[in-house]
């Protein structure tokens, strides 16, 4: 904790296969500062029990040729399990704040609470993929600024629970939910 990384090429803090696991109190600025995919943190494939906590992500929502995400959980192709989002604050990323995806993995047991998301190009918070997701909760977050506030689409959702969150100023949707199975 308490790092400042700062024009990273890919992810600014990359986490897979990492069990009972804790990042907080990170400062992440213009990830990805080259290349065309990635973004400030990201926990991945084989990841348990892992806590975000407390981080600041400030992206580079102006270079249009940059895909990008603040905070990533994503389930590649293999297992993600019990992880926590909560208290960060996100800001100017060129795709979605925050992103939890199961491309073709499965993802289970993830809580996204109390964070502050703005000003992001494709959207606040997104939810999605090919995969199996089971008891993603989405409690007390705070969006704005965004084309999409919360967005969940694809694959199978099972026990999925968006509560008391607040959506401000999209230009597309507020919550859109797409999902061929929830």
């Amino acid at each position: 904790g308490n790092c400042k990384i700062e024009n990273v090429g890919d992810e600014a803090l990359d986490m897979s296969s990492c069990i009972d696991s804790v990042m907080t109190d990170n400062l992440v600025i213009n990830s990805p500062g080259a290349g065309s995919g990635g973004g400030g943190i990201s926990v991945g494939d084989g990841s348990k029990n892992v806590r975000v906590i407390n981080n600041t992500v400030i992206g580079s929502v102006d270079n249009a040729s940059k895909t990008n995400f603040g905070i990533a959980v994503e389930a590649l192709n293999g297992y993600i399990s019990n992880i926590t989002v909560e208290n960060n604050f996100v800001q100017d990323v060129n795709g979605y704040g925050i992103n939890i995806g199961a491309p073709k993995g499965h993802v289970e047991g993830v809580l996204v609470q109390n964070n502050t998301v703005t000003d992001c190009r494709d959207g606040g918070i997104h939810f999605g993929g090919s995969g199996q997701t089971d008891d993603v909760r989405l409690l007390d977050n705070t969006v704005s600024n965004t084309a999409i506030g919360i967005y969940v689409e694809g694959g199978n959702k099972d026990q999925t629970l968006i509560d008391n969150c607040t959506v401000d100023n999209t230009t597309s949707h507020g919550i859109k939910i797409d999902a061929t199975s929830s």
